[in-house]
């Protein structure tokens, strides 16, 4: 099952020099939850948001060591963080970036793993449509995750398919 893409929604928060993220990850059969708090070189909201693509991606690949993804559906609303991201872009001028970046697509490259990254707008009425809602969830993983070990989230969810 090569053709296999998996959905990660991603956001993040910087408040007094702290940088947060939440990842929410859509696979076929499952649904990943996660937070947590930025490493404390991450030094702005830019380099929180790609720190949250690269956590959210690391904790697809380690997840399904042995699963063959064809590639990841970014979704995310930092303009800047799907910048860095794109294959092909000019590597980003900050350090911090570009090494994460880099680690990124070195391990996308040993998996044979494609990023797709599609901004989404943010901060929308969850009613608005998945996107909006699952937006709006990423944004309050990465606030809880500001309130320390009691506001860390880590939710694995397998889905049933419907009977008929």
């Amino acid at each position: 099952m090569k053709d296999l893409w998996i959905t990660l929604y991603t956001d993040a928060g910087f408040k007094n020099g702290q940088g947060t993220w939440g990842a929410w990850i859509r696979t076929p059969n499952e649904r990943i939850i996660r937070n947590g708090v930025c490493h404390e070189k991450i030094t702005d909201a830019n380099l929180a948001e790609m720190y949250a693509i690269l956590a959210g991606v690391i904790l697809i690949l380690r997840t399904y060591p042995d699963l063959k993804i064809r590639g990841i559906l970014v979704k995310s609303d930092s303009r800047t963080a799907i910048q860095w991201t794109r294959y092909g872009a000019p590597m980003p001028r900050d350090p911090a970036a570009a090494k994460m970046r880099t680690r990124l697509y070195e391990m996308l490259d040993e998996r044979e793993c494609h990023i797709r990254c599609v901004w989404v707008k943010g901060h929308r009425k969850p009613s608005l449509g998945i996107s909006a809602y699952l937006n709006g969830a990423v944004d309050g993983l990465a606030s809880l995750a500001r309130e320390g070990p009691s506001g860390l989230i880590n939710t694995r969810h397998r889905i049933e398919p419907l009977s008929e």
